[in-house]
């Protein structure tokens, strides 16, 4: 069963996303394609083909990180939702604060959970917007010192298309 809080809380979410998730998605859709937009990873594709099609020589690097909405740093959450979004910045503190239990499916009764520390919530429907929000500076830092080699993110697929030694 879920708890009052949790209910109160997804229900927080939800309005919030209708408001301003796409506005953010908006915002980071030209590297992060993962939040408030329709396609994302037919646009990654898309700009794939049609970079690989340009140029014969170029090359694509496609990452996928291992768990990575579990690994982000909550203080980095905090900071990057204070610079694009600052106006949800009680919301996701409120929720991300004090560390969230994770309870084992299929545990006998009465196993302790185990605390999340760390990244957002298994099924929250804010985490791709938080996602998206935590690392685009790593996306535009990318922009910058490898402006040859264009990289998108798919929240946690990040590609990178052009000649091998930009890539």
């Amino acid at each position: 069963p879920i708890a009052i809080g949790e209910v109160w809380y997804r229900i927080a979410w939800i309005c919030v996303l209708v408001q301003k998730g796409h506005e953010a998605g908006a915002d980071l859709a030209w590297k992060q394609t993962g939040c408030g937009a329709r396609g994302g990873v037919d646009a990654v594709a898309l700009a794939v083909v049609t970079t690989l099609e340009a140029d014969e020589q170029n090359i694509v690097l496609s990452i996928d990180s291992e768990n990575a909405f579990n690994r982000l740093c909550r203080d980095a959450e905090f900071r990057a939702v204070k610079k694009r979004l600052p106006e949800l910045l009680p919301l996701v503190q409120w929720a991300y604060g004090a560390g969230t239990p994770l309870f084992v499916v299929g545990a006998a009764a009465g196993t302790e959970p185990i605390w999340s520390l760390r990244g957002t919530r298994q099924g929250d429907p804010g985490s791709p917007l938080l996602f998206g929000l935590t690392i685009q500076d790593l996306l535009d830092n990318l922009a910058v010192v490898v402006p040859r080699a264009p990289s998108l993110g798919c929240l946690d697929d990040l590609t990178a298309v052009g000649r091998a030694p930009d890539v």
